[in-house]
């Protein structure tokens, strides 16, 4: 198991691992287990669905090279039907589900719990099942780039508490502190939205803050020597 995650009430869950993506689907009182060799825009490929009513027993299974899955209300091309020892083909039926295409990607987008080797072998199960790695190479790059941050952020507070000194009160330097740490979070929250809707490079969008920071560094250290 890669990466796995539940709903609140336990009614679903989805899974991907080496074989593809998993999804367990609690509906009307019906069970749903769902699997998906690859994600491909708005839908699963190579799915396999097999329907247990709340007693565990099969339904029935269902086989399609294509899913829809855009709402919550699936469209299964041309499906191959089993129901115990007969087998039917349709060119469309509509399944209900828990899930859509945007519930998936919401469930998987939490990474901040892997450690950077899960991150890694989640980016390999992710490429394989064809589904999107940007969310898991920006918080690659923030990982990477967290340390220059914190140093560049001392750095300038540092600056800032010199050209400050002692003349002001405490509320000012809370107030300064707390302005100064709202711009630049949402300055980076900004740019990285806008790498991880392929606006810009995904690089530029983590690292650009931290260049314009390095640049303020450097002149406010300049200026200052020169006092």
């Amino acid at each position: 198991m890669i990466k796995n995650s539940y709903s609140d009430d336990n009614r679903y869950l989805a899974v991907i691992t080496e074989n593809g993506l998993w999804i367990k689907d609690e509906i009307n009182d019906d069970i749903n287990i769902i699997n998906a060799s690859k994600v491909n825009n708005n839908f699963l490929l190579n799915v396999s669905i097999t329907r247990f009513n709340k007693d565990f027993n099969v339904i029935e299974i269902l086989q399609s090279e294509k899913v829809d899955i855009t709402s919550k209300k699936w469209k299964i091309f041309n499906p191959t039907i089993l129901r115990g020892n007969s087998q039917s083909s349709l060119n469309e039926i509509v399944l209900e589900s828990n899930f859509d295409l945007q519930k998936i990607n919401s469930l998987f987008s939490n990474l901040s719990s892997l450690t950077i080797i899960d991150l890694i072998t989640l980016r390999k199960s992710y490429m394989s099942l064809n589904y999107s790695v940007t969310d898991i190479d920006s918080h690659l790059l923030k990982i990477a780039s967290y340390p220059i941050y914190l140093t560049l952020i001392s750095i300038f507070s540092a600056i800032i508490m010199f050209n400050i000194g002692y003349q002001k009160n405490t509320f000012f330097k809370i107030t300064l502190g707390i302005l100064l740490s709202v711009i630049i979070y949402y300055i980076n929250n900004f740019l990285n939205v806008l790498g991880t809707n392929g606006k810009i490079p995904l690089t530029l969008s983590i690292f650009l803050p931290l260049i314009i920071l390095s640049i303020i560094n450097f002149i406010s250290i300049i200026k200052l020597n020169e006092k």
